[in-house]
């Protein structure tokens, strides 16, 4: 029977030199769910993906897949994990070529024209008019569904993503993501999305995975708050959020410590009255989707420079007359931040 986990973590350590740039100490990914991966630069985040392909092994600790400890370059982890990087590399050929090509490598000649054409399908490039296009003929958003749809052909059982949508247009972002879907729901692909667009990884992700420093946070709807903190005498510290905004939290662990604090804890209304102090801020409605898990509409929400994630009960979203552009005022504790 296999495992209904796709990859489980136990005391990861990974390093470059004496750098410790992953630990992880437990982190367990469904198989068929779709993890997205958020952090700061240089939080592990791709590091952490290079260990899922197993193309690299940890210092210390062990990883499963499939609920097995697989070896590096395993050919039953090769031929069932498949990695988009940011700035995938094409051949010199057509398109078809390019997304025929890992069929070939695996030597699966059974119906190529047929898995290609599925694939540029899924990614919003039809058949008829790409397979004979040349590298060069492609937009930078094409090119990136190209690639996609490379990986795509060969059905993988686990699919990572680093930052799909960096550098691509609103069209191609979109189709990325109805691609992925698309996978999960035909083959029960297991995805691992890294991005930098909180947005758009809400609108994907079952969950999201914070990293901070080669640590994993508790998966959930989170925002990170980033420092500087400027301390106060009464035991509280505030950043800077941009536009004359403060946010308010207990004194941090460093100057430069990142905070955290839960969806559930940021509050379209004010809470009920108490004494403690409670942060109030202004912000612009950017995005509203729909968490069919919940069937809680996730709130993204601008606030100076912070994206801000709230959930919100559709009852209150339609009683609010809530739509992307409008201003809204936020209100969280200061307790519920956690520090990373």
């Amino acid at each position: 029977m296999k495992s209904p986990l796709a990859y489980h973590f136990n005391q990861v350590e990974h390093y470059y030199g004496t750098n410790k740039a992953l630990d992880i100490k437990e982190l367990a990914i469904p198989r068929g769910s779709i993890t997205g991966i958020a952090g700061p630069n240089g939080s592990g985040k791709s590091t952490l993906l290079k260990l899922m392909t197993f193309a690299e092994s940890p210092r210390f600790g062990e990883i499963l897949f499939n609920g097995k400890k697989e070896h590096l370059f395993s050919p039953s982890v090769r031929f069932e994990i498949s990695l988009l990087t940011q700035k995938p590399y094409l051949l010199k050929r057509t398109v078809f070529e390019n997304t025929a090509y890992g069929l070939k490598i695996r030597k699966n000649s059974k119906d190529i024209r047929a898995r290609v054409e599925e694939a540029l399908s899924k990614v919003g490039l039809p058949f008829e008019d790409f397979a004979k296009r040349r590298w060069h003929q492609l937009s930078g958003g094409e090119a990136q569904r190209v690639a996609l749809a490379a990986r795509l052909a060969l059905h993988p059982q686990v699919l990572l993503l680093d930052e799909p949508t960096a550098s691509v247009d609103a069209e191609s972002a979109a189709r990325i993501r109805d691609a992925s879907l698309a996978a999960r729901r035909d083959w029960g692909t297991t995805l691992v999305i890294v991005s930098h667009d909180p947005q758009w990884l809400n609108e994907i992700s079952d969950t999201t995975l914070h990293l901070f420093e080669g640590k994993a946070v508790k998966p959930g709807r989170n925002t990170m708050i980033p420092g500087p903190w400027t301390t106060q005498p009464n035991h509280m510290a505030f950043c800077d959020l941009g536009g004359g905004q403060r946010f308010f939290a207990p004194d941090p662990p460093a100057r430069d410590a990142m905070g955290l604090i839960s969806a559930h804890d940021i509050k379209l209304d004010p809470p009920e009255k108490s004494r403690e102090f409670t942060n109030q801020l202004e912000g612009i409605v950017t995005h509203l989707v729909l968490d069919p898990k919940t069937a809680m509409v996730i709130a993204s929400i601008r606030v100076g420079d912070l994206m801000v994630i709230t959930l919100i009960d559709q009852q209150t979203v339609a009683a609010s007359g809530l739509y992307p552009g409008r201003v809204v005022t936020l209100f969280a504790r200061p307790s519920a931040v956690t520090w990373l």
